[in-house]
């Protein structure tokens, strides 16, 4: 007679948390803050009833800029900058557009020589998982003599808050070591934007970027060894919006002058 045969099997689970290649965590309380360093800081995640703590700190009477970047359509961020008090800074802005929040150093606008910042992104919904990126930016004080009397600092040090500017030449700019200088430009649908670039090469290396609307994605990128720099769209715009161009040394301690041209066809 025939006998049935019953075959034992292992099944392993293994739950993946989600915020667990995380390189910042764990961060989830002021006393776990993690330093943050002037650059572009990607893959970060905001996990479901968590907090993330950040530090920064920069030399005093210089200006902090940080944006906070997550996709338009991502649940909404509570964005925070506290000085070394505890007490929240004056200067907070955003969402002007959604996904796109910034914080400055409140010395920026009000005088003081804070030299230590902390940085906390929360939600006001528990269960939201947020993937984001930053940018973070120590740039020259008020008055500092590379700023040469630009109209357009500190605001322009953020991708979020530096202010419209019409296509054209734009002359006698300066970029200050450490700092970044975006320039936005509306876009309309069907459209495409030129940037040109004109540097000494030899006095510091610049790099000319194109970023998308949202902050997230780098559309073009020019870094040559000579005196110009050109990034153009990819493709004509699909919907208008808000496009930036920024300007950064090649490295961090790069300071020079530049035109920059802009283009709108």
């Amino acid at each position: 007679p025939s006998k049935n045969r019953c075959t034992a099997h292992v099944v392993t689970v293994t739950l993946v948390d989600p915020c667990a290649d995380e390189r910042y965590e764990p961060n989830d309380e002021n006393a776990a803050s993690r330093e943050l360093q002037p650059g572009d800081h990607a893959g970060l995640r905001r996990c479901d009833g968590d907090e993330d703590w950040f530090h920064a700190a920069k030399p005093r009477d210089a200006t902090l800029a940080i944006d906070v970047l997550t996709a338009p359509d991502a649940p909404e961020l509570n964005v925070w900058l506290y000085n070394r008090n505890g007490a929240s800074v004056l200067s907070q802005f955003g969402p002007e557009r959604p996904g796109q929040y910034a914080v400055f150093s409140d010395d920026a606008f009000f005088g003081g020589n804070e030299p230590r910042y902390k940085l906390r992104v929360h939600s006001d919904a528990p269960d939201d998982i947020v993937d984001y990126r930053m940018q973070v930016v120590v740039a020259p004080p008020p008055g500092d003599e590379c700023l040469d009397d630009d109209l357009r600092e500190p605001l322009d040090s953020s991708f979020v808050r530096a202010a419209f500017v019409d296509p054209g030449r734009h002359d006698a700019q300066v970029l200050c070591a450490g700092d970044r200088d975006h320039w936005p430009v509306v876009v309309d649908v069907g459209q495409t934007l030129t940037a040109d670039l004109e540097f000494t090469h030899a006095e510091g290396d610049l790099t000319l970027v194109l970023m998308s609307p949202d902050g997230l994605t780098e559309l073009a990128r020019s870094a040559g060894e000579g005196d110009t720099e050109r990034v153009v769209s990819p493709e004509p715009a699909a919907e208008a919006g808000r496009y930036v161009v920024r300007v950064e040394g090649a490295a961090a301690e790069v300071a020079n002058a530049y035109v920059i041209t802009l283009g709108v066809e």
